[in-house]
């Protein structure tokens, strides 16, 4: 957004400096013409006058001909030392040219009087045109962006999601991919074991009471309680204790298990000395402990069924150790139908002994030993939140994809990924890859991912619905190749390797609970309740901070439009000032400033999240805004130039004379002023209409929602009236050439310029009705967003 507004801001400055120098030209030309100096020079004129006039076209062919192209060609901003170059060198000609025409007008007597009178009435011209020079170069630009970043900024946190860069809260509107994970951002986090087999015995619910029956049970408590950091605190008694766990909540899950079936972990903890641990990593997907039991040495390990069974040799049935194989059949059967029911499931194993192994300094070495037993399966629950199906649904209405990156086993993602929304219930786990591509529902585990060319990867991104067994570099190779496909990517992670995935996507996101200081330093959001409808909101709230932009820029141009056109055809029919100097700076308040602040606070619109996202290439002005600025400020300038031509709101003797003093002193004061009204009203009435970017979007949408915004037209309004009112005080009438109003012309001008509303809702209809709006799907949503 900042490189358009950039280039924007370049084109308006360079076509409004070029709009400055040719009104100059005309009002120069309108006031000599007009002028009764002229009359009399026209008998004698001095060549000079010509080459003046001459060097005044140069000034301007110079700076729309040469300059312009030669600082697109060298790709330069529009500002520090460019921007006075740009402006300086036409307006050094220009200058040039009133110095030879001021020199051209002197007689052989050298008739200083005319001359001054002459250079009067071009200085004044001069000042005009610098003046709007300042009206049309968008200086309120970057003020907009900045104040609408910081606002957005705080209205993000105020919904859980914290803003870390600034620019990241317009980026994240942008966004086309969402990577997430699972735990704790589809899910609650809430980890419950309801599912275990322990000795080849199946256990859940009420059944747990009975495991302490099972001959592999003591083994199985001492499994749970030494190869484990986590803990409980456990407060009150009755129907008012609470139980805490604090650590791992996986490992907590399991400590709990214990406890439902009548055991402690603190009365086995320490109760053996630990020789060993290997702790768990995204890679090793275990943990194992080396313990001392009666002078044998037990091996205890805790994983994932895939890394584990596969070095099992024996397991426990009935309290005694038989040969795996006759029973992996039945024990593959246990495991896929709970990871069927999207639990993630835990295996343990035991190693006794006093192999040479078990004595190694590396402790994970006792894994490739043989003599490993399985002991149990234990499945944790984690329920998806109750949101996150509507969230999804919404990212697919809003054009974004939403793609899973877990660690768990492709069966337990699959079935999570279905409960989401992300696979629909018509996707076939037994498909190949081919198949699950061209149905554009992809499912694949890290070792899949790898075993795939860079090539390969880019066919399988758009149907990719889910990564299983991922690793953190497995994250970083999606996005950089998402990136190469031109995706906006957001990347979730918590970890300390997601670190490098989150600062290569365009918008990393932490998260506030589970996350390492390490990966909310290396992302650019931070979701304070690490929840997948916070992503979603943050992209809402990005949407709207592109719109809002939109909306300024939509009133902006076409205040510049109406300005430059008065300035530019007011000269033509005999009126070189028809806005002076003071009434333009305060029109530039009006569009630049106020204008700014209102447009920025206005609140999402549901209507934003069923429309595509917005492309890298995009033009923030679009096809119908353009259209809009234009029709629109044809018929602001149209109805201007009527009621000042047949004198609308005013008595015979107040309408215009075009036969007096074209400068605006006299008696053509009132009409004047009945123009500027007009002129400002129109702003106040179309600053609503800019709120509508489309003909399904009303200009008083959520209107109460924008408090500042009704405040500002508000003090617009009271400013404006008082300048008028007020203008036989405080010199105010001097100042913005002003008189008062009546009661009855103010009435009459707020009906002639409230018609704005109703012109700009049938040019939208239009812009509809021809196909200019851009493409956006307009369901309903039907996830619940706060609009306050």
């Amino acid at each position: 957004l900042t490189q358009k507004l950039s280039v924007l801001a370049k084109q308006i400055s360079v076509v409004g400096i070029c709009g400055a120098m040719m009104i100059f030209m005309v009002m120069a030309l309108g006031s000599i013409w007009h002028s009764p100096i002229f009359t009399g020079l026209l008998k004698d004129t001095n060549p000079l006058i010509g080459l003046s006039i001459f060097s005044i076209i140069v000034g301007f062919f110079v700076m729309r001909f040469v300059l312009r192209p030669f600082f697109a060609s060298m790709d330069m901003e529009l500002n520090d030392i460019r921007l006075q170059l740009l402006t300086s060198v036409p307006m050094i000609v220009a200058v040039f040219g009133i110095c030879l025409g001021v020199w051209g007008v002197f007689d052989d007597q050298g008739n200083v009087s005319k001359a001054m009178e002459m250079f009067r009435s071009l200085l004044t011209c001069f000042v005009v045109a610098v003046t709007i020079i300042v009206v049309a170069v968008p200086e309120g630009l970057p003020m907009m962006v900045t104040v609408s970043l910081a606002m957005n900024m705080m209205k993000m946190a105020r919904e859980n999601v914290l803003v870390r860069k600034l620019v990241a809260s317009e980026t994240i509107g942008s966004a086309t991919v969402v990577c997430t994970d699972k735990t704790g951002t589809l899910t609650q986090n809430q980890m419950t074991a309801t599912w275990t087999f322990l000795g080849m015995n199946e256990y859940q619910g009420d059944g747990f009471e009975r495991m302490h029956r099972d001959p592999a049970w003591a083994l199985f408590v001492d499994s749970v309680s030494v190869n484990s950091e986590a803990a409980l605190h456990v407060e009150g008694d009755g129907a008012k204790e609470t139980v805490e766990g604090v650590g791992n909540p996986t490992e907590c899950a399991l400590l709990r298990l214990l406890r439902d079936a009548g055991a402690d972990y603190r009365d086995y903890r320490d109760r053996y000395p630990r020789l060993r641990e290997v702790s768990h990593n995204s890679q090793r997907k275990l943990s194992l402990v080396v313990v001392e039991r009666a002078g044998d040495k037990i091996c205890y390990v805790k994983g994932a069924p895939d890394k584990l069974l596969d070095r099992c040799s024996h397991v426990f049935v009935d309290g005694e150790r038989r040969p795996i194989e006759t029973y992996r059949t039945e024990i593959q059967a246990a495991l896929d139908a709970a990871t069927g029911k999207a639990l993630r499931v835990i295996a343990f194993t035991v190693k006794e002994g006093d192999d040479h192994c078990l004595n190694e300094a590396e402790g994970e070495k006792c894994l490739d030993c043989p003599g490993h037993a399985l002991l149990a399966l234990v499945g944790i629950a984690d329920p998806i939140r109750p949101e996150v199906a509507a969230a999804v649904e919404t990212c697919r209405r809003a054009g974004v994809e939403v793609k899973m990156i877990t660690g768990d086993a492709e069966p337990t993602a699959i079935a999570i990924a279905r409960q989401a929304g992300i696979l629909s219930d018509k996707f076939d786990a037994e498909a190949d890859t081919d198949t699950e591509i061209r149905k554009g529902e992809l499912v694949l585990t890290s070792a899949e991912l790898a075993a795939m060319d860079d090539q390969k990867l880019l066919e399988a991104i758009p149907s990719l619905k889910v990564l299983a067994r991922s690793t953190p570099m497995d994250k970083l190779r999606l996005v950089k190749a998402m990136h190469r496909e031109g995706e906006v990517v957001a990347m979730t992670g918590d970890g300390t390797n997601d670190a490098p995935a989150l600062k290569f996507a365009d918008v990393g996101v932490s998260m506030g609970i589970t996350g390492t200081e390490v990966a909310k330093e290396a992302s650019d959001i931070v979701l304070i309740d690490d929840n997948f409808k916070s992503i979603v909101t943050g992209i809402w709230w990005g949407r709207t901070l592109y719109q809002n932009i939109q909306r300024f820029l939509q009133f902006q141009l076409s205040v510049n439009v109406v300005a430059l056109s008065c300035a530019l055809i007011g000269p033509l029919v005999g009126i070189p000032l028809p806005l002076t100097v003071p009434q333009l700076l305060w029109i530039n308040i009006i569009m630049d400033t106020f204008a700014a602040i209102a447009l920025s606070c206005d609140p999402p619109r549901r209507k934003s999240m069923d429309r595509k996202p917005i492309s890298r290439d995009a033009s923030i002005i679009t096809p119908s805004m353009g259209l809009s600025i234009l029709l629109n400020g044809f018929y602001q300038v149209a109805i201007l130039f009527t009621a000042l031509y047949f004198g609308w709101f005013l008595t015979p003797e107040t309408r215009f004379d075009f036969t007096m003093d074209p400068m605006g002193r006299g008696e053509n004061l009132q009409a004047l002023t009945v123009f500027f009204t007009i002129f400002v009203m129109f702003q106040f009435w179309h600053k609503f209409n800019c709120r509508s970017l489309r003909h399904d979007e009303s200009p008083f949408e959520l209107l109460h929602k924008n408090k500042l915004f009704l405040l500002i037209v508000g003090t617009i309004t009271v400013v404006q009236i008082v300048m008028v009112q007020a203008s036989a005080y405080l010199g105010i009438g001097e100042i913005f050439r002003t008189v008062a109003l009546s009661v009855t012309q103010w009435l009459e001008i707020a009906l002639l310029t409230v018609t704005i509303i109703p012109v700009a809702w049938v040019v939208q209809r239009v812009i509809h009705f021809i196909g200019l709006e851009s493409d956006g799907g307009m369901a309903d949503v039907s996830m619940p967003l706060k609009t306050g």
